[in-house]
């Protein structure tokens, strides 16, 4: 479980030198996107799909992610994030 930021830049670097290694290629595409501003606070949803390929096989992870934004002092910052896998498919 990753609980801090140095647990996530340290699984992230993992996660990359393992692509790297698996001479995987990867990319995002996103499929869907809404946002609604109320004041100071609003929501963005976006649904996208992950795409891996390693050698002649192929994964594609659809996933939704929910972004809560808060203004604060004029700027725009994200105050919540939230991703959820969907599904998963196999080509």
């Amino acid at each position: 479980m990753i609980r801090d930021r140095a647990a996530w830049e340290e699984w992230f670097t993992g996660l990359f030198a393992q692509l790297d290694f698996m001479a995987a290629r990867t990319w995002s595409e996103i499929t869907n996107y809404d946002a609604v501003q109320t004041g100071d606070m609003g929501y963005s949803v976006v649904d996208f799909d992950q795409v891996l390929i390693t050698g002649d096989e192929g994964l594609q992870f659809s996933v939704v992610a929910t972004v809560i934004w808060k203004r604060v002092d004029g700027m725009w910052k994200e105050s919540r994030y939230h991703s959820s896998l969907v599904g998963v498919e196999k080509f």
